[in-house]
C-alpha cells in the first residue's frame, strides 16, 4: 500500500508533525464515512467519540491508530 500525505503548511498539526517526525495512518473501511467526517472537521469531543464508537491502540513504537479500520 502507499499512501501519499499532504499537510498545509497552515495546518495546526504541522508543528507536531515537525516535532515528532512520526505519525500513524488508519484506513478506514466503507461504512465508516461518520468517524471521517468528524475527524475533518478538526474539533474532537469525547461524546462523539463515544457516539461513533471510535477506539485508539497503540502501536509497538508508540504510534495512536484507530481500531476497527481496514489497516492501521
Amino acid at each position: 500500500m502507499l499512501i501519499l500525505v499532504c499537510v498545509d503548511h497552515r495546518a495546526k498539526m504541522l508543528p507536531l508533525l515537525e516535532t515528532k517526525k512520526r505519525f500513524g495512518v488508519s484506513v478506514l473501511k466503507t461504512g465508516q464515512e461518520a468517524i471521517s467526517e468528524y475527524f475533518a472537521k478538526g474539533e474532537q469531543s469525547d461524546e462523539t467519540e463515544e457516539r461513533l464508537s471510535i477506539r485508539y491502540r497503540q502501536t509497538s513504537s508508540g504510534i495512536f491508530v484507530l481500531e476497527m479500520c481496514c489497516c492501521s
